[in-house]
């Protein structure tokens, strides 16, 4: 989809990280006496789940992915797996399980990913559910399967410890948690979904080549602007002090061909002009 930036994705999902530490370590409301131990230990498994999810998800993707290229996209994502993986036992996990929770937070991303955009065909461009919702659950049972008894005991004062150190208390409140939190947002949620269908305005009226960017939004991005150079130009034109470059006719793209249907809107076509100093 023109417009979007591998750049400025890649710097929403740095901002995203640091802020998860104050969303994390911050949970402790203090950073003093009994609390320095925890939030020194909830900095390392952050860190730790995020960067080994992103690792997951690049090679992952690298390997049997659509497109078997070292996507940023996917390594992008993968952090954010990783990070919504390791939220629920961030304070109670030791630091090696961690890795095995960003593995697979990455790995759970990547085949949920897949599994929504190309088996189901449903439109989740954003990897919403394959982030927040898939990962999410797999935060909710890894907390449970790895928090160890000494640290939920540091932090709660309850000596319950996860499943790999012999208690599974903790996996059966996991799984009534996911089990209500599911029933809760199908109920809601068809309801919702149904009544729209009733009122006929559940979907959108454009067709599935030409989506809700272009019959609805004037554009899949703010006014329309096509970014990147031209595929190719006329020779430069020259104009006083500069040197002006204007593309041909066959290199202008258009944007919005959409709103021209039956005379309701004009095509617009964008032309940018490249300037360079000549001295």
């Amino acid at each position: 989809m023109p417009g979007h930036s591998t750049v400025l994705q890649a710097l929403g999902t740095f901002i995203l990280w640091m802020g998860w530490y104050g969303f994390n370590a911050g949970s402790t409301l203090a950073i003093s006496g009994s609390h320095t131990a925890t939030a020194a230990r909830i900095f390392a498994t952050t860190t730790l789940s995020a960067s080994f999810g992103g690792i997951v998800a690049v090679v992952l993707e690298r390997v049997y992915g659509a497109s078997q290229r070292w996507s940023v996209t996917q390594m992008c994502n993968g952090v954010l797996a990783g990070l919504v993986s390791i939220t629920a036992g961030c304070a109670t996990c030791p630091a090696w399980s961690a890795v095995v929770i960003g593995c697979g937070g990455g790995a759970i991303f990547h085949v949920t990913s897949w599994l929504v955009l190309e088996r189901l065909h449903i439109d989740d461009p954003l990897d919403a559910f394959a982030v927040h919702g898939a990962a999410g659950m797999w935060a909710v049972l890894a907390c449970s399967i790895f928090s160890s008894d000494y640290y939920v005991l540091a932090v709660t004062g309850r000596n319950d410890g996860g499943l790999v150190y012999g208690s599974a208390r903790l996996l059966g409140a996991a799984a009534v948690f996911l089990t209500a939190t599911i029933t809760w947002v199908a109920v809601a949620s068809l309801s919702m979904f149904m009544l729209l269908r009733r009122l006929g305005v559940l979907r959108t009226s454009a067709g599935p080549s030409e989506g809700a960017d272009s019959s609805s939004h004037h554009g899949a991005f703010p006014g329309g602007i096509a970014w990147g150079p031209p595929a190719s130009s006329s020779p430069p034109l020259s104009s006083g002090s500069s040197t002006v470059t204007s593309p041909s006719a066959s290199s202008r793209r258009p944007l919005d061909a959409a709103a021209s249907n039956g005379g309701k809107g004009v095509a617009r076509l964008v032309a940018p002009c490249h300037a360079t100093q000549t001295t």
